[in-house]
């Protein structure tokens, strides 16, 4: 006759083995896998800085989807998606470039008070500071946070004064308070380098034609300008193609704030920092604020650690304008037409 064998225990104690990491795996899961309420409001499309911040959140697992608001450089859609937002607001709004930033978040000293409640992260503003949206690169104190994309001011000028140029025309949308200040503030570099820079206005309202921006270039190659340079302007960079084309006619270089202009329409050259690592880095931030519960006011305004001159090379042989050798050693290279 055969012993009695008590499974019972043996039973329980494997089924424990088995089940318990179940339940720690579980744990875990629930809590790197919560999802968040995370909106973006544009003003002139999704860019590469906004595509690169969704696939950022949705890799970390905060949202799956990221509705989008695009107020397609209109004020008045903008104040429309405003009101449409406040409704039912989100836990987190992605602001991109000045415009928005403003209208949602207002000033230092007049701040939008109606949707102060909801965390709002803005990206692509190139000067918070010059703006008012903060009084420093510190934290903000507010329930606001963000990120400069825009290569510091002096690097710029300094960058540009080594091209040996006497005389520089901006083009500039006189509605974007962010491109009054940057170039009232690059002026100030330039002066002490004996570099003049001269505004040359264009305006929102306008339906510019292929024409215009062909007296335009015209008129510049009159004034006898060196180079023109292309700020972080949304309407300068919605035009970008057409404005490189007429400039480009007349044999005038062009120097761009932000990478667009050059690889995708074509302008010679910049000193610019990635639109897509902003959106990687827009993406990291989110999560300190909604799984790590990092106050928002807490944290501050970042700014590029890296960038590069990148040299458009087919403009380059085109034009044939090539930029000092101590440069061109440490350029990035694009051959987009």
């Amino acid at each position: 006759m055969r012993p009695k064998t008590c499974w019972t225990p043996f039973i329980l104690a494997i089924t424990i083995i088995l089940i318990w990491p179940r339940f720690l795996w579980s744990n875990e899961s629930s809590e790197t896998t919560q999802q968040f309420d995370i909106q973006m409001v544009v003003w002139r499309g999704v860019t590469d800085a906004e595509t690169a911040f969704i696939k950022t959140v949705q890799k970390l697992g905060l949202a799956k989807t990221v509705p989008v608001w695009d107020a397609a450089q209109d004020i008045n859609r903008l104040k429309t998606i405003k009101h449409q937002i406040a409704a039912k607001p989100p836990q987190l709004l992605y602001l991109f470039g000045t415009t928005v930033t403003l209208a949602f978040a207002g000033t230092v000293h007049r701040p939008e008070t109606s949707l102060q409640h909801i965390h709002k992260l803005f990206n692509i503003v190139a000067d918070p500071v010059g703006s008012n949206i903060t009084t420093d690169y510190g934290p903000t104190r507010r329930n606001l946070t963000g990120i400069s994309h825009t290569v510091p001011l002096p690097v710029q000028a300094k960058i540009i004064s080594s091209l040996k140029v006497n005389n520089i025309a901006a083009l500039f949308n006189p509605a974007e308070y962010n491109s009054i200040t940057t170039l009232k503030t690059l002026k100030t570099y330039l002066d002490k380098n004996n570099i003049c820079l001269t505004k040359f206005p264009i305006f929102n309202e306008q339906q510019y034609k292929a024409r215009d921006w062909a007296i335009l270039a015209q008129k510049l190659h009159k004034a006898k300008i060196d180079l023109v340079y292309l700020p972080s302007d949304s309407l300068v960079i919605s035009h970008a193609q057409a404005i490189v084309t007429a400039v480009h006619n007349v044999g005038l270089p062009t120097f761009s704030a932000t990478e667009a202009p050059i690889n995708k329409a074509g302008a010679l050259m910049g000193v610019i920092s990635h639109y897509a690592t902003a959106g990687h880095h827009a993406g990291y931030i989110a999560e300190r604020i909604l799984r790590h519960h990092t106050p928002i006011h807490t944290i501050p305004i970042a700014t590029p650690k890296h960038y590069l001159f990148l040299v458009n090379k087919t403009s380059m042989r085109r034009l044939k304008y090539y930029p000092p050798i101590p440069l061109l050693q440490f350029a990035e290279f694009v051959t987009v037409r």
